[in-house]
């Protein structure tokens, strides 16, 4: 099965990834699981107020969110990257959950805890179409080329 995740993995990684998750060991596993697949740059945030202060000076390609940070929940790391046009998904081990917790986000890639490589590998995948996809519609929008909304 893994294999075939593989084979229909994109062939491209973002160049950057914030990495939203509260337990240390895990981020640092899924820091060097991300670099691994050829992420040039990849920062950690391990609650709320990190991510956002990060937000502030840096914005990355896409991000990975825990759901559950400890006593608090990444909606307002959900809210921040979306306003910023940034794709996100979520790697949780309430991935089941998200549409719960994120229903207008039905479509952000999931996955569980633990993570496998080829699950991380489609899923960066995913979101690194994305972030094309969202720079290459704000290049267009601000070029005023047709199709852009000028």
């Amino acid at each position: 099965m893994c294999e075939a995740l593989l084979k229909r993995t994109p062939p491209s990684v973002p160049a950057s990834v914030l990495l939203v998750e509260d337990e240390h060991l895990i981020a640092l596993s899924l820091k060097s699981m991300i670099e691994a697949l050829g992420c040039g740059h990849v920062e950690i945030a391990g609650s709320v107020k990190q991510a956002l202060a990060r937000l502030e000076r840096w914005r990355p390609d896409c991000a990975l969110l825990d759901l559950n940070l400890g006593h608090e929940y990444s909606h307002a790391v959900g809210d921040a990257l979306k306003a910023m046009g940034v794709p996100y998904g979520f790697c949780t081990a309430h991935a089941d959950n998200v549409g719960l917790f994120f229903p207008h986000d039905a479509d952000a890639p999931r996955i569980g805890k633990p993570t496998a490589m080829a699950e991380l590998a489609h899923a960066l995948g995913i979101l690194a179409n994305r972030a094309r996809s969202n720079n290459s519609r704000t290049r267009d929008h601000k070029l005023g080329r047709p199709g852009s909304g000028l």
